[in-house]
């Protein structure tokens, strides 16, 4: 039994160690030498990036300062078209939950909103979705 028990934790650890090495290879990740800057997209890299549909497959784009300020601005005007078709105390929990970095779907879901709301607030975001869209896809 303990032979048994060694052997499979020597197993265990090869297969580990194979899947902790093939990792790069599988990401399409090329290897990079410890002094420079990792390969993989890290917070800073995915912060500053879109991701734009390519031919059924998603691909991440770098976005310069002007297409962040562009999509800052079409955020704001869509969060305050929704915000006008909001009641009072709906406006009022949906700034409590997104200060609490609640998303603004899962926020707009806890709302109780009646079905003419849902379709403005659709109307709303996709044409923001559409505006993005368009953002990036002009460099």
């Amino acid at each position: 039994m303990a032979f048994q028990l060694g052997q499979r934790i020597s197993v265990l650890a090869t297969t580990l160690t194979v899947a902790t090495m093939a990792l790069p290879y599988a990401l399409g990740i090329k290897a990079a030498n410890a002094a420079s800057t990792p390969s993989y997209p890290t917070k800073n890299h995915l912060a500053n990036a879109a991701v734009t549909p390519s031919s059924g497959k998603e691909k991440v784009t770098a976005l310069s300062a002007e297409q962040k300020q562009r999509i800052q601005t079409i955020r704001q005007e869509e969060r305050r078209k929704i915000s006008a078709v909001l009641k009072p105390e709906q406006r009022t929990k949906l700034d409590k939950l997104l200060q609490s970095h609640q998303k603004l779907s899962s926020a707009l879901n806890s709302l109780n909103l009646d079905s003419s709301q849902r379709t403005q607030i659709q109307s709303i975001q996709q044409a923001a979705k559409q505006q993005i869209q368009g953002v990036v896809a002009h460099k």
